[in-house]
Order: C-alpha cells, then sequence, then structure tokens
C-alpha cells in the first residue's frame, strides 16, 4: 500500500462540504493537521487515517494513492456525529 493521497482527503472533504475544521473536529484533531494532511507535508497516523474514513465515509484504502477512488454521496455539514466515529 502506498501513501495517504494528500488530494483524495481534500476530494472526499470538499465533496461532503466540510471545512477543514469540521473534518478536524470528527477527527478529534486540530485544523492544521488537516491541513498538513491535504498539502502532504504530514501524512496521517494509521490511527488517523482509519479515523479520516470513518469521518468521510470512505474505506482506508479509498484514501491511499494506488488504486481507484470510489465517488462519495453528497451529505450536509454535521450528517456524521462525532460519536459514530
Amino acid at each position: 500500500m502506498g501513501k495517504v493521497s494528500p488530494d483524495r482527503i481534500q476530494r472526499f472533504r470538499t465533496e461532503f462540504g466540510y471545512t477543514q475544521e469540521d473534518l478536524a473536529e470528527l477527527c478529534g484533531v486540530d485544523a492544521s493537521c488537516i491541513s498538513r494532511w491535504e498539502t502532504g507535508k504530514w501524512s496521517p497516523s494509521t490511527a488517523n487515517s482509519v479515523r479520516l474514513a470513518k469521518a468521510l465515509k470512505v474505506s482506508v484504502e479509498d484514501l491511499y494513492d494506488d488504486g481507484e477512488a470510489r465517488a462519495i454521496p453528497h451529505r450536509k455539514v454535521g450528517a456524521i456525529l462525532p460519536e459514530e466515529i
């Protein structure tokens, strides 16, 4: 498995209509982490990759460079409750 794709994190986040702050809250991290993951400055840990995938309703594999990323349904901000993660 390659590494988490910064472009996919951003694509999935924007398809959901989340801000970096929204996604950070769902993942239990600071918004600066989301920014660094999306720019490729940092790569999320395994635990944070799992949190990202759950928040974005994709598989962990969908976050990686290798393979075909699937399209996700549009949802409103706040559609995923923090206790679901």
